[in-house]
């Protein structure tokens, strides 16, 4: 159903727009954009692929927490900070430190286009439910987590401070993972506190939007 991939890609396209005009001297060009697009939509195969090799060896922490912090959380937002990384550190037109947000979302909603598409249309899981949800939360959440690996990428970019390469990992997975173990509880009295974690995550990204803005 055509719907759906419209319902599937809609939020990616919004998210990247609000990212873009907000890039306002010296815009990224297009093709760069594209590019990190499409790493990060080739991510999903990789992250996928490694998932394959490693699903259930959890050890002895919880299901929960192993398939939050680890199998979403760490793994993904590894490899999407090694995509990011490789398109960033030697790329001429990062020359301002709104740039490493710039990119860093287009990494992370390639990656959660492709992911949602798979999503929308699984027999299972999917359907128009599954994209609206997903449109709200899941979308949006993934260009929350860009934006925080693109922060501090940059930071590290142009202070050559190893910490924030640390950082750059650090910090989406932790976002990350605790959004994916609310999410996983899937019981409605866990509502409330996606919503406010949401918008505790929108309004830390939000500020770091703000901060680079124009620098």
């Amino acid at each position: 159903m055509l719907i759906l991939l419209k319902l599937a890609l809609a939020p990616v396209l919004i998210f990247i727009f609000f990212i873009y005009i907000n890039d306002r001297n010296d815009r990224e060009p297009f093709h760069f954009c594209f590019l990190s697009l499409f790493y990060g939509g080739f991510s999903t195969i990789v992250i996928a692929l490694t998932a394959v090799k490693i699903k259930n060896s959890s050890f002895f922490i919880p299901i929960d927490f192993f398939n939050a912090f680890f199998m979403s959380g760490f793994l993904e937002e590894f490899f999407k900070f090694i995509f990011l990384f490789f398109i960033s550190i030697t790329n001429k037109n990062l020359n301002k430190k709104f740039d490493g947000i710039v990119y860093g979302v287009f990494v992370s909603l390639g990656f959660a286009a492709l992911e949602n598409i798979f999503y929308v249309y699984s027999p299972e899981l999917g359907g128009v439910k599954t994209a609206i949800l997903r449109g709200f939360l899941s979308i949006p959440a993934h260009g929350l987590f860009g934006i925080n690996m693109g922060y501090y990428l940059s930071e590290y970019i142009f202070t050559k401070k190893y910490r924030y390469i640390f950082k750059s990992i650090f910090i989406p997975t932790i976002i990350h993972g605790l959004y994916n173990y609310i999410i996983l509880k899937n019981k409605i009295y866990y509502f409330p506190y996606i919503a406010v974690y949401m918008v505790f995550i929108w309004s830390k990204s939000v500020h770091k939007v703000l901060k680079f803005k124009d620098v």
